[in-house]
């Protein structure tokens, strides 16, 4: 809890994805292995800019059949698991969507693009390869110098490779001086006995959470941060006996609340529901009798609680629903609550059989009990989102009608008779005209009509194979070397005459086997590379896709150009057949569609194209305006039907308008860096990728998606963050996010997921990509983060800049420029990477926002050294060098250096660090004063420092340490001690260090030694044969000068 003082004003209360645990439940064969779901997200991030892909079904696939799948554990739906805010591509994965320009033109959308396998045609033979247009030349920007740190980091890369295929010597020499250090299970942090407790113990104590007048939320009247962690599916019903020991490690690390998330989808004992009914409703009596036990337990040392209400439940015909819901993935179903009246009784069903239950141990129902700081109603969903991503489009018939017959009703409302729709939505039927494309079948060499543009050390080749459909002759564009953007590959055919209003109609077949982004639109083919109005994401499959969009374009151009993009940001392979581009087409209304009759049809994602702006327009305000609803009626069911007392949020920004949320009490976000990606089988336990790579090397990477989506006015919350295991950078992340939530003031953040299962609490090896329970580098800078966030330690920035966004303004730019994953927030609005981490940032929204300086052009504020210093100058995230990049947190009370280090000293005030080397040239080093106020003395220290680890006998499978399959190996967990020299302001007899073991017991004592010349300054040593984590620094007062018993006379 952060004591920030009492507040001024009396409160105010306002009116996904999918991990892999080892402990899960498996999913059955078929449930959602499906190639709709399996094109859907392999984890989001969010990328940088909590940016998402959209999807392009194919014309006339209808509802696919299920895959057999093997055997696999989850966390959050297929769907998810393409999406990293959620992948970042190479600097922070953030790549421009299908809006961008070339040739220098400057991208104005964005979408997030993850890694996959290559893929050769089967059976192709290649006719002939083309000669590559030669790219205009660009300065060496800080993009530039990425891409020489990327091509770099491959040459590196393939000589590690030689090193790996003669016996990994280099690998077997660095693991033979990793030293053992797991963390026991029920052992608390070295702070946890100085750390002060929390004055509102038990948490509630000082009653139920509200949100003040400022924007923040606050328990009585004191200012209230959260710092959580997530219980996922049976972590939440651990066996009575052991619920004390966990509470208390987890107060003594420093966590606040706890997440209860997965609850809802499998029976106890790995989750919630009674398994004696076929329905998902009922709730096994051993569940909650644990769960209430445990909430006990929390309650009782400060721990708050978060209730999630739908998650992963598995709806289906035994709950009074249609057999047709068994046909959907099990994450898609709840798409369906959004508009089915007998879903949203199910939900509220749950809803109050989970919150009116009375926990024996406080004698309060959950909705009742002020510990229970937070309700969240239906994780990483919405209604937009889904007809962006195209789930909609798969639905069942009976379900599609549901939906239409809304539509159309929402129509009749809108306008007065079929007449007056045609005549607003500027309908067009023109007979096709003739071919403009030349050579569209790619029957002739490539060169005569098309160009492959290559930017910013991106790479590709493009050639002609008979691999298209029916035998056809396909474009075949390999994309070798990504770049940092999906527009930094581009295929073109230029030179088209293009006029305005009026309609046209383009067709292609493509596909690619690792589901490779690719987009496509009509551009002027010269300075400033201006899009002309029409422009598509398009999801590929491994099976050939028909392609057709019809549409008006809003400028004319005799130079214009069809242009394929969103290649570049990952490497694979995309087949293009069969393009065919003709004036003339039906735009607006589809044949046979009658308002009088109810016969508008839903608008299709893969459609979209033969459909008017105003149109669009139309059916994007109509599904915001059904999800708005859906929304508002869980609320006030929670709020004012239940009775609820704590905060209600609806689901993260990013799956759901922000302007939207905002209307609820509380505006959530979600994040990860480096999602583990699924090349083959979603969730394939043996073929998966973690790209090794640090956030560090890039101006906030994921952080600045969440802070993009913070709306001033409203609490904000990021409810799940996490590096994933095995990245050997990934102890970075705690210190991080709570560094950057500090500045920015936020109110609440969570570690995704102290972990999953409801056994195998004893585990001291690094079991998943997720769980951080095991994993000692990520827990062992868990203090630190806590008492950076908490304590305060960070100040939040002096200044803060709003982009403004109403919601008719979102509803336009939902139309135009959102994706799936990737709504709307400050990014498309023109905000900068980078921001957030010099000033606060978030969301200008008109009735909920106060005044905030609201800008357009930020450009001003980007330093021009790539020094990113906060305007407190606490937080430094210096980008300057290349193989150099570190992050500084210098606050009164906790110091902080992350990063490339090499062997450089870091002043931090009266703290000088001198890390030594290490295997990858990347530690963190941190101090916190958990006693006294003064580097000087009297004090007490925790310093915590970490560099590589990984478990005894983990097997890297390639030279890039980016995936060890199913070899994960045991414990105990191996760590690298971090050589280092540290002074400190006080001489060396008021200085002991004492090396701490893995329960923070005081082992080996390090003597202090002078500075040379500086006599009241002491210099400590820690050796690389250290085996340790974490150091206790007790500073002692300064010797008093006994009173004299003399007298002058």
């Amino acid at each position: 809890m952060n004591r920030l003082g009492p507040r001024s004003h009396p409160p105010q209360p306002t009116g996904l994805h999918t991990h892999v645990p080892s402990t899960l439940e498996p999913v059955r064969k078929g449930q959602w292995a499906t190639a709709k779901g399996l094109r859907g997200r392999m984890g989001k991030t969010e990328n940088a800019e909590g940016v998402g892909t959209s999807r392009s079904t194919s014309k006339g696939t209808g509802t696919r059949k299920a895959r057999p799948a093997e055997t696999v554990y989850l966390k959050k739906s297929p769907e998810k698991c393409r999406r990293q805010s959620m992948k970042p591509t190479h600097a922070d994965r953030q790549v421009e969507n299908a809006t961008a320009p070339s040739a220098g033109g400057s991208p104005d959308g964005k979408v997030c693009l993850e890694r996959g396998s290559l893929f050769e045609p089967p059976h192709a033979r290649e006719i002939d390869t083309m000669t590559i247009a030669t790219p205009r030349h660009h300065p060496l920007t800080n993009t530039g110098r990425a891409q020489l740190r990327t091509m770099f980091a491959l040459a590196c890369a393939a000589l590690a490779m030689f090193l790996f295929a003669a016996g990994r010597s280099s690998t077997h020499a660095q693991v033979q001086s990793l030293k053992p250090f797991s963390l026991p299970w029920n052992g608390q942090s070295p702070a946890a006995k100085a750390l002060p407790p929390s004055p509102d113990q038990p948490a509630g104590s000082l009653g139920p959470i509200t949100v003040g007048t400022d924007g923040h939320i606050y328990t009585g009247d004191q200012r209230l941060r959260l710092f959580g962690v997530n219980f996922s599916f049976g972590a939440a019903f651990p066996e009575p006996t052991l619920a004390p020991d966990i509470a208390e490690r987890l107060s003594g690390f420093g966590f606040n609340c706890v997440r209860f998330h997965h609850m809802d989808m499998n029976p106890f004992p790995n989750g919630i529901r009674d398994g004696a009914f076929a329905g998902t409703s009922r709730l096994d009596p051993e569940a909650l009798a644990r769960l209430d036990a445990l909430m006990h337990e929390l309650h009782s040392r400060g721990i708050y609680s978060n209730l999630n209400l739908l998650v992963s439940r598995t709806f289906n015909a035994a709950d009074g629903l249609p057999a047709e819901i068994e046909q959907i993935p099990w994450k898609d179903r709840h798409v369906v609550g959004f508009f089915q009246p007998d879903m949203i009784r199910l939900q509220k069903e749950y809803a109050r059989r989970l919150l009116t239950h009375v926990n024996p141990h406080s004698g309060l129902a959950y909705k009742d009990d002020p510990a229970v700081a937070m309700v969240e109603i239906n994780n990483e969903n919405g209604l937009v989102h889904a007809w962006l991503g195209g789930t909609i489009d798969d639905l069942p018939e009976l379900f599609r009608a549901e939906l239409q017959a809304k539509w159309n009703h929402w129509l009749k409302d809108r306008y007065g008779s079929q007449e007056e729709l045609a005549s607003e939505w500027g309908v067009d039927a023109v007979e096709l005209g003739p071919e403009l494309l030349a050579n569209g079948d790619f029957a002739e060499v490539l060169e005569t009509a098309w160009s492959l543009e290559q930017h910013s050390g991106a790479a590709a080749r493009v050639s002609r194979a008979r691999s298209g459909p029916d035998g056809a002759t396909a474009a075949v564009i390999q994309v070798t070397t990504p770049g940092t953007a999906g527009w930094h590959i581009q295929f073109n055919q230029n030179g088209l005459d293009l006029q305005a209003d009026r309609p046209y109609t383009l067709r292609f077949f493509a596909r690619s086997d690792n589901q490779h982004p690719l987009s496509v639109q009509i551009s002027q083919a010269h300075d400033p590379w201006a899009q002309m109005g029409f422009s598509a994401p398009i999801s590929l499959t491994s099976q050939w896709q028909e392609f057709e969009f019809a549409f008006r374009l809003q400028s004319s151009d005799t130079n214009a150009r069809l242009n394929f993009s969103a290649l570049g940001s990952e490497t694979g392979s995309v087949e293009i057949a069969l393009v065919s581009l003709r004036p003339g087409g039906i735009v607006g209304l589809l044949p046979g569609e009658d308002l009088a009759t109810n016969k508008i049809e839903l608008f299709q994602k893969s459609q979209e194209g033969r459909r008017t702006q105003t149109a669009r327009l139309n059916w994007m305000t109509f599904l915001f305006e059904t999800e708005q609803a859906y929304w508002m009626e869980l609320y006030n069911f929670l709020k004012h039907d239940l009775g609820v007392r704590g905060i209600v949020l609806g689901t993260i920004a990013g799956c759901a308008p922000v302007t939207m949320m905002a209307e609820l009490d509380a505006v959530d976000t979600h994040a990860y860096w480096k999602h583990p990606v699924f090349p083959g089988i979603a969730w394939d336990s043996g073929n998966w990728i973690v790209d090794n790579e640090s956030m560090i090397t890039t101006n906030g990477g994921v952080l600045n998606g969440l802070a993009k989506k913070r709306v001033f006015g409203k609490p904000h919350f990021c409810t799940e963050y996490n590096h994933p295991a095995p990245n050997t950078f990934s102890s970075e992340a705690p210190l991080l996010l709570a560094a950057v939530a500090a500045l920015q003031d936020w109110d609440g953040i969570f570690l995704y997921s102290y972990k999953h299962g409801g056994t195998g609490w004893e585990n001291e090896a690094i079991s998943s990509f997720f769980d951080i329970f095991s994993h000692p580098t990520k827990m062992a800078n868990v203090p630190l983060a806590s008492a950076l966030f908490l304590r305060g330690d960070m100040a939040p920035a002096r200044q803060a800049f709003a982009a403004a966004l109403s919601r008719d303004t979102e509803i336009v730019a939902l139309r135009d420029r959102a994706a799936a994953w990737s709504l709307v927030d400050a990014s498309t609005l023109g905000m900068p990477n980078g921001i957030p981490l010099l000033h606060q940032v978030g969301l200008r929204i008109p009735g909920v926002s106060p005044v905030v300086e609201t800008r357009s052009k930020w450009d001003d504020l980007l330093p021009q050294d790539n020094v990113w210093h906060s305007d407190t100058r606490q937080l430094t995230w210096d980008l300057a060098e290349s193989g150099r990049e570190h992050v500084l947190i210098d606050t009164p009370k906790t110091k902080a250096v992350l990063g490339f280090t090499g062997e450089t000293s870091i002043q931090l005030g009266e703290i000088t660090l001198h890390p030594g080397p290490t295997f990858q040239n990347w530690n963190t080093v941190g101090l916190s004063l958990i006693e006294g106020d003064s580097w000087s003395g009297p004090a007490r220290a925790l310093m915590v420092t970490t560099a590589y680890s990984q478990n005894t006998g983990m097997q890297w499978q390639n030279a890039e340490m980016n995936t060890v399959g199913r070899n994960w190996g045991t414990a105990p967990v191996l760590i690298e001690p971090v050589p280092l020299t540290i002074e400190l302001p006080a001489p060396p007899d008021r200085v002991q260090v004492w090396q701490l073991d893995p329960a923070g017991n005081r082992e080996a004592a390090t003597a202090a030694e002078p500075v040379p010349g500086q006599p009241e300054r002491s210099r400590i040593r820690i050796p690389a044969e250290a085996a340790s984590l974490w150091y206790e620094i007790q500073l002692s007062a300064p010797a008093t000068r006994a009173a004299s018993n003399w007298t002058v006379r």
